[in-house]
């Protein structure tokens, strides 16, 4: 079963973003054919999967409860490139050094 990974152009995107682009939906496509619950709270263990495969970092989009996996210019979830909230977009890591509080509550509720 084929499903549509959200692709942009290298144009929009510039040529380095759009190759990282075009791996990350080739990934997807081959071995997340269907949803596997990644949308069901699993999101962490996607962006981690797409941070080791493609040496990203994982960030946080709080307005989306949402954990995606980026570079700082372009951002990947389940459905591929990741666009929305870009400004409210966080580095996971920067959240455990600004608001160890926060930190604390998204391991718990969300990594656990």
């Amino acid at each position: 079963m084929n499903r549509k990974i959200n692709c942009k152009s290298w144009e929009e995107l510039g040529v380095d973003n759009w190759a990282l682009n075009c791996m990350v939906k080739e990934f997807l496509s081959k071995r997340f054919q269907s949803d596997c619950s990644w949308l069901n709270g699993n999101c962490y263990y996607m962006a981690l999967i797409l941070a080791d495969r493609f040496r990203l970092d994982i960030y946080y989009d709080p307005i989306a409860g949402h954990f995606i996996a980026g570079n700082g210019e372009v951002y990947f979830d389940w459905n591929g490139l990741y666009e929305q909230n870009r400004e409210h977009i966080n580095k996971f890591d920067n959240i455990a050094v600004e608001d160890p509080p926060w930190y604390s509550r998204l391991i718990k509720d969300c990594t656990m």
